[in-house]
């Protein structure tokens, strides 16, 4: 080790040195907020020369940092079963499960100073080997790997926060100027240390910020939480998806009115919005959570200036009947609430009843303020079995929604095209050809029962960009809470954009490749649209050779 690289540890020990004497006074004198000690980065390499090379450099660097720390968070908690306020110390791993050991106050400074092992400074050889040690932490499944400041593997960063100033360490391997500096709480303006002079909470479990209180008087009338705003038993759950389904919505809807004009009344450029009202319907709401969440979600946001009205249609009437009754009884905010009796394939023969599509050309002959309707619909449907969805996606479509959202469920209109393609193309009837890429996928029922949802919701997805939605397809929640996870949304572009005739005929052009190549000669939405998922798909030179039944077969 040179002279210059000593004295770069030393100076560096120095000052992690003074940041757990400031750690420790803040300690004492009840000023204390957290620390956050940083381990090293695994961030992937820049090179793009040798992609293979770097990936394989990349997985080394993970390995060769597994069990190290990552980082390293401390705050006050308040223990109430022993009436006292520790310190709760979480330890992040890389490639390891994460920690967390609650500390004495009068052992934090300490316990600080052991994972910067301030004591260990060696030369030559020693700085790159491993140092065990016993410091005051909670160890990983992968032992204990702490190294000295100075090396690669130890502290590279930290940060202490008080009620009156931020200190911030940077001792990093790659650092030749060390520093320790300071900010006062008044010049502090960053999100994360500007609500300094906050009450700070010492609750052991923090507060999710959720969209929707777990205590609202819908949830706890539709038996989803208790008084407490707990949920009951079995609705855990259930109380995850409507939190996630609302945050997931009133984004798109956010969106839609940033695309549209600013919903609210004080604009940026001072003029009112022409929306007046916003519109949801929910098609086939069943016990209506997702109608009532969003609907006081969009109260609670926009309710102030704009008339805000929920429509939930439900096949069964005495379940329409009870959530209407619980709907009366949640007092005026609900007033917009109502459901109906109704099928989704009737909510769609409405909405092509009424339809108010305009061509471009009448869009165009209008007053630009003029083209935006004065309600803005949002059209919802989850676990809509088969073409159901389809019909929500038509419905929604015809009424010019500003936002569609659907959960799909049971695609079962495809299979048998799906089925029926392989086969026509198999060696024999329970054996597809071997040679081609897709033979050992397809050849098992539940891979083409996969393959089928997949190419179902892609097509939509296309479909629903032809008409003018900015599309996405995604896993909305977790495949505990369902099976049925994949959720479609669209946002209307903005009134009066007339998309290029030539990317109408890529996307076209993409659906028709699609269809050909997994057998699929119909589908609903496609239908509904007067859209040839076949047609022109033989002129492509990748469809060149056809089966029977006008599709590219499985050679």
């Amino acid at each position: 080790m040179s002279a210059s690289e000593q004295s770069s540890i030393i100076k560096k020990n120095e000052l992690a040195r003074e940041f757990c004497l400031n750690l420790e006074t803040s300690l004492r004198e009840g000023t204390f907020r957290s620390f956050t000690l940083f381990g090293p980065s695994s961030k992937k390499s820049s090179n793009k020369k040798k992609p293979s090379s770097t990936a394989s450099n990349h997985q080394d660097n993970h390995e060769e940092l597994r069990g190290c720390f990552k980082r390293i968070i401390g705050r006050n908690v308040e223990i109430q079963r022993k009436k006292a306020v520790l310190v709760q110390v979480t330890f992040k791993y890389h490639l390891a499960t994460d920690a967390v050991k609650n500390w004495q106050a009068s052992d934090a400074a300490k316990g600080v100073h052991s994972l910067f092992l301030l004591e260990s400074i060696g030369t030559g050889e020693e700085k790159e080997n491993r140092i065990v040690a016993e410091p005051e932490q909670a160890v990983s499944e992968w032992g204990t790997r702490v190294y000295p400041i100075g090396t690669k593997f130890g502290i590279q960063r930290a940060v202490l926060e008080t009620n009156n100033t931020t200190w911030e360490l940077d001792v990093a391997y790659s650092s030749s100027r060390p520093r320790l500096k300071s900010k006062l709480a008044s010049t502090i303006t960053t999100t994360s240390t500007s609500a300094a002079m906050e009450p700070l909470s010492l609750a052991h479990d923090r507060i999710k910020d959720v969209p929707v209180a777990s205590s609202s008087d819908f949830l706890q009338a539709l038996g989803v939480t208790n008084a407490e705003g707990k949920p009951r038993p079995g609705k855990a759950s259930k109380l995850r998806q409507i939190q996630k389904f609302v945050e997931i919505v009133s984004g798109l809807v956010e969106k839609a009115t940033s695309s549209d004009g600013d919903i609210n009344d004080n604009n940026s450029n001072g003029a009112d919005s022409s929306v007046e009202e916003i519109m949801v319907v929910d098609a086939g709401c069943g016990r209506g959570y997702l109608t009532f969440a969003l609907h006081s979600l969009l109260h609670e946001n926009y309710g102030g200036s704009k008339m805000i009205s929920s429509r939930g249609i439900d096949i069964r009437p005495k379940l329409v009947e009870e959530i209407n009754t619980i709907a009366r009884s949640l007092g005026q905010s609900f007033d917009g609430l109502v459901f109906e009796t109704g099928t989704i394939e009737s909510f769609m023969s409405e909405s092509v009843t009424k339809q108010t599509l305009l061509s471009s050309a009448e869009l165009k002959s209008r007053p630009k303020d003029e083209r935006q309707p004065k309600t803005m619909e949002v059209v919802i449907a989850l676990h809509a079995c088969d073409t159901a969805t389809d019909d929500a996606l038509w419905a929604g479509i015809c009424r010019q929604a500003a936002v569609i959202c659907v959960a799909p469920c049971c695609h079962k209109e495809l299979r048998p095209q799906i089925d029926m393609h392989y086969h026509s193309a198999s060696v024999s009837q329970n054996k597809g050809n071997e040679n081609h890429p897709l033979g050992d996928v397809l050849r098992y029922g539940i891979y083409r029962e996969r393959m089928t949802e997949t190419v179902t919701d892609a097509m939509r997805a296309l479909l629903l960009e032809l008409m003018g939605y900015d599309v996405n397809v995604f896993e909305f929640i977790g495949g505990e809470h369902t099976s049925k996870n994949v959720m479609i949304t669209a946002v209307r572009k903005p009134f009066g954009t007339t998309p290029h005739a030539a990317k109408l005929q890529k996307l076209r052009t993409r659906l028709q490749l699609l269809s050909s190549f997994h057998g699929v000669s119909y589908q609903k939405l496609a239908i509904l649209m007067g859209e040839d998922v076949l047609a022109g798909a033989e002129e492509n030179s990748s469809c060149s050779q056809v089966s029977s039944l006008n599709m590219p077969p499985l050679l």
